[in-house]
C-alpha cells in the first residue's frame, strides 16, 4: 500500500475537473485544478465552448490529518449562444463540488 497521492484520490472523475498539480507543505496540502471544455446556460440549457474569460477561486477543504487543504480552481465564465436567452453571460457552475 502506497502513501502517495493519486489524481483520482484529490479530484475524482465524475467531478468534472482536471487536476493541474498539487504542492505538500507543512501547512497543509494545495490542490490545483481547472473547469470543464464546455458549460451549460443555467437560464436555457443551451450548451456553450464559448469561453468569455478565465478567473481563479480559492476554496478550502476539511482537513486532512490536521492539515488544511486548499483549493485554488480555475474556472470559466462563458457566453450563452442562444440568441432568445437573456442570460448572455454565465459562471461555470460546480455542482456538488461547493456545498
Amino acid at each position: 500500500m502506497s502513501n502517495e497521492l493519486s489524481a483520482h484520490d484529490l479530484l475524482p472523475p465524475e467531478i468534472g475537473l482536471t487536476l493541474l498539480g498539487f504542492e505538500k507543505s507543512e501547512q497543509g496540502l494545495l490542490v490545483r485544478a481547472e473547469g470543464r471544455t464546455r458549460s451549460e446556460c443555467p437560464a436555457c440549457g443551451t450548451e456553450s465552448t464559448a469561453r468569455h474569460s478565465r478567473y481563479w477561486r480559492q476554496l478550502q477543504d476539511l482537513p486532512v490529518q490536521g492539515k488544511r487543504v486548499s483549493l485554488r480552481l480555475r474556472l470559466s465564465r462563458w457566453r450563452c449562444r442562444n440568441r432568445e436567452c437573456e442570460q448572455a453571460f454565465f459562471r461555470e457552475r460546480l455542482g456538488e463540488v461547493v456545498l
